[in-house]
């Protein structure tokens, strides 16, 4: 029927069902037409067979794609409305060679509405129809159990999980308990369940296969040009303030006292070679409207020694780009009283040591963390700081590293390098990487909301626990390590429904 409706399984649309089809909806309409005496009869007989045919032909292709009678997987269907759409007019058929009536039918998509055409020619009398079709996407697996591995799952040495579990290869429960339910691939058998006789797991067998995308990478905002420019270093020692748009060429030095950054309803831009905060500086956002902060650092920003940004958001957003970010000792400090979010975008080197602070409301090492649905890390590097890649290897020196009781609270979204959490570090949010591996250990207490790593191996061990749930491609745990499940908020699952969502089609209205 259409030019492109062949190659894998389950991806053509055979003419013959669309002939089925028509021929049993409609052979009793076109054998009940009797013989008419009058020209105008047999012309308006000949219209409604138009419509009939058109009608028919609309209803065919919606139909496949609404009730999937070949259980297309979600990835074939997309993939056949992608078809479908780039190929554009079908080519014309009929019901027989002498029926004299030909349909051709094309599909075309606005926004999540898909929208099937279809013109039919009987006796020279002609008739379009179009049925339209909703797409939308409702979440689902795997965000109802702790664990979702599309690979193995070994749980060894007092391994904890508070949740169901499941995985699509082998499930090796060595020395562990499972609070829950296992279940395993929809076509395997209990067999890949391996546990001492002593365990006496609940194992189901899954109903579908879920089928999660990588999370899309966002693109990062372009640096501002045609800023008007301040060619000298910026050397603050006791207090200056910045209250216009501007690129200093030289960089930003604060060393002691405060930097304040004044903005009100318009939006502020900076854009600098370099900031550092030192010894007793700090800076300091004066907000007296909604506009957004924007700063952009061509190579580093530096917060040590207790330093800190000082972020009031309102309805306005925080946005900062920067090559390499410095924390050492270092704080994010975030007032939220509004709708506003804080972004932070990081090129190349992202290091974070000495009990560094991102989005808390104070620099109160004991205080509360703010909200992470507000803020937002996302980090593009390979290297660390030293040039050691991060992006495979087992050494220490092969992960991103998040050590020495860090707190964070934001999403965090990595694009590729591996991560290691440890040593008491404590992060609210979801971590999204595209990594292949995150090892967490070493007394990390994480209520994570999501991990979401289809591509990573996950390690979690020395004593680790996890609030939350785990999506990734294999998964291990050892040494008194616990994992519970919590479910996500609704806003939660709104954020992840682009990659964890099943994809719904239902029938629209006729035009």
């Amino acid at each position: 029927m259409f030019k492109l409706l062949n190659s894998n399984r389950g991806m053509a649309l055979p003419l013959v069902l669309v002939t089925i089809v028509i021929f049993v909806m409609f052979s009793t309409a076109i054998l009940g037409m009797g013989t008419v005496d009058t020209k105008g009869a047999v012309q308006d007989s000949y219209k409604a067979q138009a419509y009939y045919y058109a009608h028919s032909g609309a209803d065919a292709v919606a139909s496949y794609i609404v009730e999937n009678p070949d259980n297309l997987s979600a990835r074939e269907m997309n993939d056949l409305v992608d078809s479908l759409i780039a190929n554009g007019d079908s080519d014309p058929f009929s019901l027989s060679p002498s029926d004299g009536g030909s349909i051709v039918v094309n599909v075309s998509r606005s926004g999540n509405t898909i929208s099937v055409r279809s013109k039919a020619t009987y006796q020279n009398s002609q008739a379009t129809v179009t049925h339209n079709i909703n797409k939308s996407i409702v979440a689902g697996e795997p965000f109802d159990k702790a664990i979702y591995s599309k690979n193995d799952i070994t749980m060894t040495e007092g391994a904890t999980i508070k949740g169901d579990i499941a995985g699509l290869s082998d499930i090796n429960i060595e020395n562990g308990t499972v609070d829950g339910t296992v279940y395993i691939h929809p076509h395997a058998g209990i067999d890949v369940v391996d546990h001492p006789s002593w365990i006496k797991p609940t194992v189901n067998n899954l109903d579908d296969i879920f089928e999660y995308e990588e999370f899309p990478f966002p693109d990062f905002p372009g640096y501002p040009t045609g800023l008007s420019t301040y060619s000298q270093t910026l050397n603050v020692n006791n207090s200056a303030q910045i209250n216009d748009n501007r690129y200093y060429t030289n960089g930003i030095n604060v060393s002691n006292g405060t930097l304040e950054i004044i903005r009100g309803n318009t939006n502020r831009v900076i854009r600098t070679k370099y900031l550092k905060v030192s010894g007793s500086g700090q800076i300091t956002d004066v907000r007296s409207g909604n506009g957004n902060l924007e700063i952009f650092v061509d190579d580093y920003l530096d917060l040590s020694d207790s330093t800190a940004l000082n972020f009031s958001l309102g309805n306005g957003d925080i946005i900062i780009r920067v090559k390499r970010l410095l924390l050492n000792q270092g704080f994010i400090v975030v007032q939220r009283n509004g709708t506003g979010k804080l972004y932070i975008y990081v090129d190349d080197v992202f290091h974070i040591d000495g009990s560094s602070r991102i989005n808390v409301p104070s620099k109160d090492e004991d205080g509360p963390l703010g909200d992470p649905k507000h803020a937002f890390v996302y980090y593009a590097g390979t290297r660390d700081k030293n040039g050691n890649d991060i992006t495979k290897g087992e050494n220490y020196n092969n992960f991103l590293r998040f050590p020495n009781n860090i707190r964070i609270a934001a999403t965090i979204h990595i694009k590729e390098a591996q991560i290691h959490i440890a040593n008491g570090t404590g992060i609210v949010g979801n971590i999204i990487s595209g990594g292949g591996k995150i090892k967490l250990d070493g007394g990390t207490n994480t209520d994570v909301k999501a991990i979401y790593a289809p591509n990573a191996r996950i390690e979690v061990s020395g004593g680790a626990k996890i609030t939350g749930i785990i999506v990734c491609d294999s998964f291990s745990m050892e040494g008194g390590a616990r994992i519970e499940y919590a479910p996500l908020e609704p806003e939660d699952l709104e954020y992840f429904k682009i990659v964890a969502g099943k994809t719904v089609y239902s029938y629209g209205y006729w035009e």
